[in-house]
């Protein structure tokens, strides 16, 4: 007996992306796949796929919910919850603006807990499910100009821990996955909507800043296609791992996280010595 096709839903899948080249692995992987975004135009090549693009705000509740109730009235079910969606920010912790620190934690943590809440009863009443959380490695060792960033993946690392014990009496498995350094559209992204106030302390170290932003972009990054096929297979396991760690640097920031802690500050604080030096003469 053919058994049926599991559905997916993956938040976070414009074009470019870890959700983009995580919803054709599991499409590539026999999955029915529904790829979210709010901005379905941005994705794009995927024609003759077994895809199907929805609209998703996952920070409006009303939005998630109509976007569950669709899949669920055409599928029935809805096997795996891939809560991909985030953003990133690399700026200094006290230039950071109100604006800026609300979107993303609600971009990043309470998006999580949104998306579950929708998707998780299902889940239960089926007596089978995965949902799998996007972290960060950052989430292990916080660096300057990340700190809101790492502190949100950190956040959703927790989340996925907790909600681990409460929905495994359920038969519903959560994971959490932990990229490295992904060649992505997230360093773009951040570097266009980067900026240092006027009158900021750190001027003078602004190239460091914008490095920071860029940093999972570099040559020897990993490509977004090798990660994603990784972590699909990982889901796809009948008794998914608790966490899926795969990406440039992972290994490098696991060991940095285990330093004595004045060696690891002292490896990230000097790039920004120069800044306080110069703020004191003036």
């Amino acid at each position: 007996m053919t058994q049926p096709k599991k559905v997916v839903l993956v938040t976070g899948c414009t074009t470019g992306g870890i959700g983009y080249e995580v919803a054709k692995s599991f499409e590539r992987n026999g999955c029915r796949v529904y790829a979210g975004a709010r901005r379905v135009e941005a994705i794009t090549n995927i024609e003759g796929l077994d895809i199907e693009k929805i609209y998703i705000d996952v920070v409006n509740e009303q939005s998630i919910k109509e976007a569950v109730e669709h899949i669920i009235t055409k599928e029935g079910r809805i096997d795996i919850l891939f809560n991909n969606a985030g953003i990133g920010l690399a700026c200094p912790i006290i230039d950071m603006s109100v604006e800026q620190t609300r979107q993303l934690i609600d971009t990043n943590i309470t998006s999580v807990i949104l998306t579950s809440k929708a998707v998780a009863p299902h889940m239960i009443r089926q007596g089978s499910g995965l949902i799998a959380n996007v972290g960060s490695a950052t989430a292990y060792l916080s660096t300057p100009w990340g700190g809101l960033y790492s502190a949100s993946k950190a956040a959703v690392h927790s989340l996925s821990d907790a909600m681990r014990l409460e929905l495994a009496p359920f038969g519903v498995h959560v994971c959490t996955i932990v990229p490295g350094a992904i060649k992505s559209n997230i360093g773009d992204n951040n570097l266009k909507k980067f900026s240092l106030p006027a009158g900021s302390f750190y001027q003078s170290v602004f190239k460091y800043v914008m490095a920071r932003a860029n940093m999972s972009q570099a040559p020897n990054s990993t490509p977004t296609a090798n990660f994603a096929s990784y972590v699909v297979s990982k889901c796809l396991k009948s008794s998914p791992p608790r966490y899926i760690d795969y990406g440039s640097l992972s290994n490098l920031i696991r060991i940095i996280r285990y330093m004595p802690r004045s060696i690891s500050e002292f490896i990230f604080a000097k790039e920004i010595w120069s800044a306080g030096s110069k703020a004191k003469r003036e």
